[in-house]
């Protein structure tokens, strides 16, 4: 996001054009794979000021993605021989202080995280003015192609999605919050785990924070994320109201998109229709949308619409709180987002015994 320090009237007149930049920015995430070929990759190189050994220790391969903010190329580590992902700065020596500050902020919140489904960072540097930060390289798919090729059934995708989910509660519980979940930002690995990525957004809460930091002071008003997965708090700018449970509400989306593939409202169309439908328009029914992986019933319906709650105090309070809820879901218990109906738990009890209570009066009728 650009610091911003134009006069209000300039404000007022680029505020359109800010919102479809951020809007879809998402479309300039999408991992490039067409970068393979010596020429291809030297020509990507190029754009960049960069040749294969710009980087001590390193050997540059292929530009592998593209985003707002930097450039990712696959490298050898020559001292290992391991395969790793460079992340360079993609305005190299004529970055901005806001950039810059992004890009240090992803680096101080990666060096904190230790956990299998989230990017490991083991280096960062400067070279020939361009600052770079050397990560795991996660060979496989973006979450967005795994919901393009939907081969995937209900119980995969939420078992996926739940270990998602564990891995952003990780984040929390060390005061980070991502503020730009959404499936450009997940890799899928060839092993089928995904990992979670780009915390050049992030938002360090508790202990970590410094409100009079550049690295975490954001002011009011101004739009964090990529619109189509964001809560309604971010999309008008509200950021004293963001916290856990806005990452919650991201992730509600991803888990609609990959029930149904689709939005729980239009993503599309003026930047500011857009943003009114998130804070206004009533999440569709999951199960009232045509399902790509299989039966939706009202309880998984009731767990996705709990996380697209309007007021982040109607969601789930942590991602935490929404995994344990698919779980029990998985496992026939009674879900916390209804457990408050005496009925409906009643109801729940009674049918996942039902088996056992029928085995059970049929021993005791064949032994009479």
């Amino acid at each position: 996001m650009r610091n911003d320090h134009q006069p209000a009237s300039d404000k007022a007149v680029d505020s359109d054009s800010q919102l479809v930049e951020f809007a879809w920015q998402q479309i300039a995430s999408i991992p490039r794979e067409d970068a393979g070929s010596s020429d291809a990759a030297t020509a990507a190189f190029n754009r960049h000021s960069l040749s294969p050994d710009s980087f001590m220790g390193y050997r540059l391969v292929r530009e592998i993605h593209r985003g707002g903010q930097g450039v990712v190329f696959e490298a050898i580590q020559e001292s290992t021989d391991r395969v790793v992902a460079i992340k360079v700065l993609r305005q190299g020596p004529f970055a901005d202080r806001t950039e810059l500050t992004r890009f240090e902020r992803e680096i101080h919140v990666l060096s904190r995280l230790n956990h299998p489904n989230i990017v490991t960072i083991h280096d960062c540097s400067l070279s020939a003015g361009h600052s770079f930060l050397v990560m795991d390289y996660v060979r496989g798919r973006g979450l967005d192609q795994y919901l393009v090729d939907a081969d995937h059934s209900r119980e995969e995708s939420l078992q996926l999605f739940m270990k998602i989910c564990d891995a952003v509660h990780a984040a929390h519980l060390r005061g980070i919050i991502h503020r730009d979940l959404k499936p450009g930002n997940i890799r899928i690995d060839e092993a089928g785990e995904p990992h979670v990525l780009d915390f050049g957004l992030a938002k360090l809460t508790g202990a970590n924070a410094d409100d009079s930091s550049p690295q975490t002071m954001t002011l009011t008003g101004q739009f964090v994320g990529s619109m189509p997965w964001a809560s309604p708090e971010q999309v008008t700018g509200q950021t004293n109201e963001i916290d856990l449970r806005t990452d919650v509400y991201s992730l509600g989306v991803i888990l609609y998109q990959l029930l149904t593939g689709a939005f729980p409202y239009p993503v599309t169309g003026k930047a500011r229709d857009v943003q009114d439908r998130i804070v206004n328009a009533p999440p569709m029914r999951p199960s009232s949308v045509r399902s790509v992986t299989g039966r939706i019933d009202g309880d998984l319906d009731t767990i996705v619409l709990k996380c697209l709650a309007k007021q982040p105090d109607r969601r789930y309070q942590s991602a935490g709180e929404l995994a344990q809820d698919l779980r029990h879901f998985l496992a026939g218990e009674p879900i916390e987002a209804k457990r408050d109906s005496f009925v409906y738990v009643l109801r729940k009890q009674i049918s996942r015994h039902w088996g056992a209570t029928v085995v059970a009066s049929n021993d005791g009728l064949t032994a009479s």
